[in-house]
């Protein structure tokens, strides 16, 4: 197996006689032996089925989950430190990890500091300096004893679904752990490319769908409550618009050059100006629930400026008339939160109730998207149906998924058996439903695909349905977290989002995190309008008690009480959250700091470096188009304020909020430090002179209370 080596910066040693000055409430970190202690967990071995296995002992934080916001985690974690690649868990990649998942590198964000800087990354091995294009916030540094501390963290894109169940089990759930929970089909790149030792669990995880009330029973019941982690954390952390995609070139003419949609309209994306389709939610719902099938329909041409979408130079109205485009559906085939999102978006709006949606083609075209679930409406009985646990065992398309509505949005069938693998639609073994359109009528069923990373790529594959008229065509369109559409540092190739209305009337608006905030107006548990602490809280939780102390009740406020995020009366309509997932008790002092300054990063409390200089503000959650935070040149976003407020109060630390609620994990963003006193020589009132005294630092205590007896993560 090829050996993929993680690119990890060492920064020169720091010799500890070197006096280090006191920072009073200000650094998240001391500098050389007074720093955090690295992250990580002893060595440990198991046997799995013979094989003896060595877990964990490097010096990493460890989390899995989304792909919504893998790119800007990893990104996040370029610029507080250590640099790593980023982990792709699914299987069918690229090169030699093609069935065991891959590293990649990602782009470096910008650091918003003054002047800006380019934070570290895979490709950039190179020493801290703050002076320089280059930047960490908390470099790894080392000690005048060789020890490293400071952050670093890897993270494994796998799907949402796959993310809460490694959070919940408390265990290797990765392909081959050593669990009866472990998926197949979902590796950990991290030890099988790069010969780390296996993770025997993660500190972390992040889902773009809430915990359900199964999964912390779960939890309680396995006794991680109890004997491993404390109280469950679940906290909305990302507002994530979920775009309508699209690849604005649908095909190749005749002579090979490219066809490209001739849109009409153009809108702000964080400041880039771009041209982009308008659909109407009876457009989109018509096209989602397979009554609009082709590019070239009347009800497209209406919202253009009533201008036919074709491409004038390299294509012809004769041509686009007869035959058009066939439109292809693209979704997701792993549990996915962007999934649960675009759901109970579609469930809102194109219920016959909500009157914004008729059938125009077909009577018969009725909406299938009956709730939310992290899977697409499917029916195995229908069409012969498909099962793609052969692919990835934790998924719901698989026989016998037959209105099971607490894990499918809809009870009819929408999904075929073709799949991106990650380079070619193929289909599956042993399925006869087939989403290849029928001459230039689409077929109305989803082709899906692992991740959103692949769904991005599968929209974009290059021209590959032939038409009669020797045209090469393309027409897919799907669903996928904004981060992947321009102007987004990620996003790929030509994919373009849709400007959506769900009023009759408008306004059409773009999946921007200006526009996904204006849609977030629920206020925290139990909180004022500035997010601090208020006992008591009228809004009914699915399960549990109305206070900070339930984690269901964290998302339940946005999603059930008003469900604002579904259908909310301002902003983009088609917005979620990316939950952090976290646990109150951390097997070490690192463990435990190192999550706290993550949080404490997004949310605007890291005010300055190890070295002492004040961060830019906004460097991570700043959405001025001029000059955007790191995770806003992702198209994501924070939660507002009074939920970042809520979040410091009752989880980092130890007073106000976190002392009623006692959720607190750390006591303090910052340790305390002791200046060193140096050497002074022999005088002749002090023949021996005065020794040197060396600084201490006392690190951010934990929940002693919640937590005593526990392993902790």
């Amino acid at each position: 197996m090829q050996k993929i080596k993680i690119s990890l910066l060492a920064a020169t040693a720091i010799a500890g006689s070197v006096a280090t000055p006191v920072f009073a409430q200000a650094v998240i970190a001391g500098v050389g032996e007074y720093a955090i202690p690295a992250p990580g967990l002893p060595v440990s071995t198991a046997t799995v089925n013979g094989s003896t296995y060595t877990y964990d002992g490097d010096t990493a934080l460890h989390g899995a989950g989304s792909t919504a916001v893998q790119n800007v985690i990893d990104r996040v974690f370029n610029c507080l430190g250590t640099p790593y690649e980023l982990g792709n868990g699914q299987p069918g990649q690229s090169g030699a990890a093609a069935t065991e998942g891959s590293l990649a590198a990602k782009t470096p964000g910008v650091y918003n500091g003054s002047p800006a800087k380019t934070c570290n990354n895979e490709s950039a091995n190179v020493s801290f300096s703050g002076g320089t294009s280059t930047y960490e916030v908390q470099p790894q540094v080392t000690d005048a004893s060789g020890n490293k501390w400071g952050f670093a963290a890897k993270y494994v894109g796998t799907g949402s679904g796959f993310g809460r169940k490694i959070w919940y089990w408390g265990q290797d759930v990765f392909n081959g752990g050593a669990s009866s929970n472990a998926v197949s089909g979902v590796y950990n790149p991290f030890n099988l490319v790069s010969g780390d030792n296996r993770w025997s669990h993660v500190q972390f995880a992040f889902s773009d769908a809430p915990l359900a009330i199964s999964e912390l029973a779960t939890y309680n019941a396995s006794g991680n409550a109890s004997s491993f982690g404390g109280p469950a954390i679940q906290i909305p952390l990302f507002v994530v618009p979920v775009a309508i995609a699209y690849d604005s070139e649908y095909g190749l003419n005749k002579s090979g050059h490219p066809m490209t949609l001739n849109v009409q309209y153009t809108g702000n994306y964080n400041g880039t100006v771009i041209s982009a389709l308008r659909l109407s939610t009876q457009a989109y719902c018509s096209i989602f629930n397979g009554d609009i099938t082709n590019w070239n329909d009347a009800q497209l041409t209406a919202l253009n400026k009533k201008v036919p979408l074709y491409d004038p130079v390299n294509d012809t109205l004769a041509r686009w008339n007869a035959d058009g485009v066939p439109i292809r559906l693209v979704g997701r085939m792993d549990n996915s939160g962007t999934t649960d999102i675009f759901t109970r978006h579609l469930a809102a709006v194109c219920a016959s109730s909500a009157g914004l949606y008729t059938p125009v083609h077909n009577s018969a075209n009725v909406n299938k998207y009956l709730n939310h679930a992290q899977a697409l409406p499917y029916n195995s009985a229908q069409n012969g149906g498909v099962d793609y646990t052969t692919v990835r065992s934790d998924v719901y398309l698989k026989p016998g998924a037959n209105g099971n509505l607490s894990d499918l949005s809809g009870t009819t069938n929408t999904v075929s058996g073709q799949w991106f693998n990650g380079s070619a639609i193929v289909s599956l073994g042993g399925s006869t439903i087939n989403a290849t359109p029928t001459g230039y009528t689409g077929s109305g069923l989803y082709i899906v695909a692992n991740g959103g990373g692949n769904v991005a790529k599968a929209i974009t594959l290059a021209p590959d349905y032939v038409g009669g008229d020797g045209t090469t065509l393309n027409g897919k369109i799907g669903y996928i977290s904004s981060d992947y559409v321009q102007p987004s540092v990620d996003s790929s190739g030509g994919l373009v989002a849709a400007q959506i209305a769900y009023l009759p009337a408008g306004p059409f608006m773009v999946p921007t995190i200006a526009e996904g905030l204006k849609a977030f107006t629920a206020l925290p548990p139990e909180s004022t309008s500035t997010g601090t602490y208020s006992a008591g809280d009228s809004r009914t939780p699915s399960s549990g008690t109305a206070t900070r102390s339930n984690p269901l009740f964290w998302t339940d406020v946005l999603y059930q009480t008003g469900n604002t995020l579904a259908q909310p009366a301002a902003g983009y309509p088609m917005t979620g959250t990316t939950q952090f997932f976290g646990y109150t008790c951390y097997a070490s002092a690192g463990n435990r700091t190192a999550v706290a300054e993550l949080l404490g990063a997004l949310i605007g409390e890291i005010k300055k470096d190890a070295s002492g200089a004040a961060i830019g503000i906004g460097t991570f959650n700043a959405t001025t188009p001029a000059t955007p935070g790191i995770v806003d040149q992702s198209n994501l976003g924070i939660v507002p304020k009074a939920w970042q407020t809520a979040i410091y109060n009752t989880f980092l630390t130890a007073t106000g909020d976190a002392k009623a609620e006692g959720l607190w994990f750390t006591a303090s963003l910052l340790p305390t430090f002791t200046k060193p006193v140096a050497a002074k020589p022999a005088t002749k009132a002090n023949p021996s002179g005065t020794p040197a005294v060396p600084g201490t630092t006392t690190q951010p205590a934990g929940n002693t209370t919640a937590c005593a007896g526990l392993t902790g993560a």
